[in-house]
């Protein structure tokens, strides 16, 4: 079990206190204006009559009561999803799971993200995405020139407040012109992850709804940036087993994000024996959300053990595998020239190419990985590697997906 703190539960009752604060008011005028009605696109991709993924309809409705009804579902879902603090031990899985909650409570909420690292970080990449609009998400990667120069895309600057904007098919950001586009989204809210000035990440929430989060009041969703901050830094006292169970990950049976991550810091701490420390690389699933969609999660989770232990196999003893985000799995080579970093991941990535799942036979859903690796010089710091990686990978599902890019130390 784990102890909450004192950070975790001033959090949790600032999330009470919200529920209560922003409750509608019930002397507000009737609003008579259009109503936009998000639909969940059809597994086909078929869409409606119009040729729209969503459809505008023409329909009278009061938003005190309509905002009211669903304020008071989405305090619930968020107050239920809390329990979860109490049992998990992984900050991210709580993150995922309230984001969940909160998705499912709100027919107007199609999409939720969050991001969490260096707020002066060059880009961002959202580890956590959540809602039938995933897709629009993708491979998000929005670098900081961008956010500083636009004004409808999320911005990350340390001590950003939070705010919300209207997005429409003619927005210049293209997640946000493509969620109008494809879902209907129509506002957007972005919540720093941040407490007494110390900011972790970002939360991102769409609406079909425009002004859906004026009606529903911020301050609901704005006292999840100070929650989601302490669950991040709690601190964590486990039982033995729950310790053991923490430094797996329960699917893939892989080391878990949180237990790499501490061994990869301690390894970083070390003095460099040679000017090489070693090979850093990301292997994403191809389309991974088709193969959940067409067939769904359970031979999703199929997929994603599969695929773990083909790279398991393929990898040495030495090396260090984890299911670092839900589709992508991180290696680090301790050692490994620099010089046989593409022919290392080129193997990795054939093995899986040339793998057959009987899950899938007889579908038109290759199964094959993206990798983006790259050589670490004894000078680099992890967090630099890391984002080399992240970009090659990037660059490997911009060339066409089942291929290798490897960025050099200088790139």
């Amino acid at each position: 079990m784990v102890s909450i703190g004192n950070d975790l539960r001033s959090a949790w009752f600032c999330l009470i206190h919200k529920c209560h604060d922003d409750r509608p008011n019930h002397t507000a005028q009737p609003d008579t204006r259009m109503q936009t009605r998000w639909f969940r696109p059809a597994q086909t991709g078929t869409p409606s009559a119009s040729g729209d993924r969503f459809a505008t309809v023409s329909t009278p409705m009061r938003a005190d009561a309509i905002t009211q009804g669903e304020h008071a579902l989405m305090a619930e879902a968020l107050l239920r999803s809390t329990v979860s603090l109490l049992d998990r031990v992984d900050p991210m899985a709580v993150i995922e799971q309230i984001c969940r909650e909160m998705v499912e409570a709100s027919p107007h909420i199609p999409l939720a993200w969050a991001w969490i690292g260096d707020p002066h970080a060059l880009s961002i990449k959202p580890q956590v995405v959540v809602g039938s609009a995933r897709a629009v998400v993708g491979e998000l990667v929005v670098p900081r020139d961008f956010l500083t120069q636009n004004a409808d895309a999320p911005r990350f600057t340390h001590g950003e407040p939070t705010r919300s904007f209207e997005i429409s098919p003619l927005s210049l950001h293209g997640p946000w012109r493509r969620a109008a586009l494809l879902y209907g989204a129509r506002s957007v809210l972005v919540v720093p992850i941040a407490a007494a000035g110390n900011q972790r990440g970002l939360l991102t929430l769409y609406s079909s709804r425009p002004k859906y989060f004026e009606a529903m009041g911020t301050g609901l969703f704005e006292a999840l940036g100070p929650l989601f901050h302490a669950v991040l830094t709690r601190p964590q006292t486990r039982r033995d087993d729950s310790a053991a169970d923490a430094a797996l990950d329960r699917l893939t049976g892989l080391p878990s994000r949180s237990h790499a991550q501490h061994t990869i810091d301690d390894l970083w701490r070390l003095e460099p024996v040679s000017d090489n420390r070693g090979v850093l690389l990301i292997a994403n699933i191809d389309q991974f959300q088709r193969i959940n969609t067409a067939c769904g999660r359970r031979v999703g989770d199929i997929a994603l053990r599969h695929v773990a232990q083909l790279l398991e196999e393929s990898l040495r003893r030495s090396d260090l595998l984890t299911r670092w985000r839900s589709d992508e799995f991180l290696a680090w080579l301790p050692a490994l020239p620099g010089t046989v970093a593409f022919a290392t991941a080129e193997q990795l990535r054939l093995r899986v190419a040339e793998s057959s799942l009987d899950a899938l036979e007889g579908l038109d859903l290759p199964l094959h990985v993206s990798i983006g690796a790259t050589p670490v010089p004894a000078s680099n710091s992890f967090a630099t590697a890391l984002d080399r990686a992240d970009r090659a990978l990037t660059k490997a599902k911009q060339n066409g997906r089942n291929c290798v890019v490897v960025a050099r130390p200088d790139a």
